[in-house]
């Protein structure tokens, strides 16, 4: 990666937190997010989080790394977050992320949160840092020791501070890594140079992705099946938290019957070579609707 990160110290802040929506993340096993509700959904106005493996930074590079999108409630001080999994942490355990602003979004102004919500419900906020678009990323390093052999729910935040229009935020890599990096700023005209943990460190844990949710598997699998490849050969582009109003999951159709209904669930876009498809699922994965794009 070739992002030039400042260090979390430089642009921690405080602040109370708004009522926010939420969705689930790296889901897994049933796991409810904080103060349960219905996931969100990719309208503009409810706000969304979305995975890319594309991104455009506000520093004009596109990288090739996995990459939440997030986008809040679009009113004043638009909030969003979203859950992991329970996850217990270990010795020498830091929270890692590169946050800012993406490219053409001049008026992005938010604050990103870690909280963390321990095993008897209380809820630990881990830092606020707040991010403008000003051609620079922010590097988060959270040392995690005092939570040493505790199981947590790490929770992401994001509230829109100004022009929630222009909120289009992202968390690079959002990871739990065994050792502390040093990080490495580049000039531009440098050959570029990893920043991330040398491959001499012992492999460490990852908070889960959003695409090894059983949705997302049953997608790929299903997709698989029924073009008669490996499951390997589809690659899971993005996936959207979504609310079906219908048996169908909205799918227009006429040879169906689709009463109405009330479905959380998942739109996920696939790959295979240059195809793409469309996936909508229900929570579980358990109904799978695909097609082409």
């Amino acid at each position: 990666m070739t992002v030039s990160p400042r260090t979390s110290g430089s642009r921690r802040t405080s602040g109370s937190r708004p009522p926010p929506a939420r969705v689930r993340l790296g889901l897994a096993g049933g796991d409810d997010p904080v103060g349960r509700s219905r996931p969100t959904t990719s309208s503009q106005e409810d706000g969304s989080i979305n995975l890319t493996n594309r991104p455009v930074l506000e520093n004009g590079r596109q990288e090739n790394e996995f990459t939440l999108i997030t986008n809040p409630e679009q009113v004043s001080n638009g909030y969003i977050t979203g859950t992991y999994p329970v996850y217990k942490v270990n010795t020498g355990d830091h929270f890692l992320a590169d946050v800012g602003c993406l490219e053409n979004n001049q008026g992005c102004d938010v604050t990103f949160y870690l909280d963390g919500i321990l095993g008897d419900g209380r809820v630990l906020s881990l830092g606020a840092w707040n991010e403008s678009y000003d051609g620079r990323i922010t590097r988060i390093d959270v040392d995690l020791s005092s939570l040493n052999g505790q199981n947590v729910r790490f929770v992401l935040g994001l509230r829109a501070n100004s022009r929630p229009g222009k909120a289009n935020a992202f968390w690079l890599v959002p990871s739990i890594r065994a050792n502390k990096p040093t990080p490495t700023s580049l000039p531009p005209t440098l050959t570029p140079t990893p920043t991330r943990p040398a491959p001499t460190f012992t492999p460490t844990p990852t908070l889960p992705s959003v695409t090894d949710s059983p949705a997302a598997d049953a997608a790929r699998r299903t997709l698989a099946a029924a073009l008669g490849i490996e499951p390997s050969q589809v690659i899971v582009r993005s996936i959207e938290a979504r609310h079906w109003t219908d048996s169908c999951f909205e799918i227009a159709t006429t040879d169906q019957n689709c009463p109405p209904a009330s479905v959380d669930g998942f739109r996920i876009v696939m790959s295979v070579n240059t195809t793409f498809y469309e996936a909508r699922t229900n929570f579980d994965g358990s109904i799978v609707f695909w097609f082409p794009q």
